[in-house]
């Protein structure tokens, strides 16, 4: 596989694991639903993707801070795909999350910082980061909780579009 196949692939499930994050934004949530905790698993394996492509693209510019990023995130999203258990006392989805918000966060400040990847994206990413939490605070602010879950979503379908673009110099299209 050449890096344009693989920048492709994470392009793909960029935009399609955003594209999905942003549907179920608007589906209520039912733990007992196969088909949505397919609809999730789906999700959650597009944006691991997704994440190690956008990485590959910009290691040489967001360098460490941007593979923690990665590491991070990646953990988060392999340890929600599936069933969210309580284990050891400990919540797995809770942590998980905490876990993609950290790592898309940093990398969002590394794609900042150097002017790698998608400006864009790395806002839309820290708004959702933002009103994640605060939704997750206060139970009356579904609106919030909800709006986090679209910006989230929008990032990746930004950033996946910013994918797609060709690498190299500005202007010059590989063949």
């Amino acid at each position: 596989m050449t890096a344009h196949h693989l920048y492709r692939l994470s392009a793909f499930a960029a935009v399609t694991g955003g594209g999905l994050r942003i549907v179920t934004s608007f589906i209520s949530y039912s733990p007992e639903s196969v088909g949505l905790e397919a609809l999730y698993a789906l999700i959650d394996l597009s944006l691991l993707i997704a994440v190690i492509g956008l990485y590959l693209r910009t290691a040489d510019r967001t360098g460490i801070p941007g593979l923690v990023g990665l590491f991070l995130s990646g953990t988060g999203f392999a340890s929600i795909v599936g069933p969210d258990p309580v284990m050891l006392g400990m919540n797995f989805y809770a942590l998980g999350t905490f876990l993609i918000l950290t790592g898309i966060s940093l990398f969002a400040f590394a794609v900042l910082a150097t002017g790698a990847g998608s400006v864009p994206a790395a806002y839309l990413w820290l708004a959702s980061s933002v009103l994640g939490p605060i939704g997750s605070l206060f139970p009356h602010a579904t609106m919030t909780l909800m709006m986090a879950g679209i910006l989230f979503g929008a990032g990746f379908v930004v950033a996946g579009l910013w994918l797609l673009r060709p690498t190299g110099h500005e202007g010059l299209r590989s063949a």
